[in-house]
């Protein structure tokens, strides 16, 4: 239901731009499988730049597929998933700084 609840809300709002949070040290992952999308890929540098967060993301031997900025791009929105330094911080500098950056940065 949160998921259906989700994707309702953001195909019916515009969307420029989507961040999703989690946790943790993975880095960043910019949107669309596999990496692509160079909106995605742009708005990931720019979050690398001011947050310490790695982009790539550390790499593992895991995939990660059907995360929500994958689903995003497909939808025209520039999207990147940020994995939280810890389980139980909020990375308040980082994400404050990331914040600025996001509600400047121009698809």
């Amino acid at each position: 239901p949160e998921t259906q609840a989700l994707v309702t809300f953001i195909q019916g709002h515009n969307f420029d731009a989507l961040i999703s949070y989690h946790s943790a040290k993975l880095g960043i992952f910019a949107g669309s499988f596999p990496p692509g999308d160079q909106a995605a890929v742009r708005l990931a540098g720019a979050i690398n730049r001011v947050s310490g967060y790695t982009y790539p993301p550390i790499h593992t031997s895991c995939e990660f597929t059907g995360q929500l900025a994958d689903w995003a791009t497909q939808q025209g929105i520039a999207a990147v998933d940020i994995e939280l330094w810890t389980h139980e911080e909020i990375d308040w500098y980082e994400n404050k700084r990331i914040l600025e950056t996001f509600l400047n940065w121009v698809p």
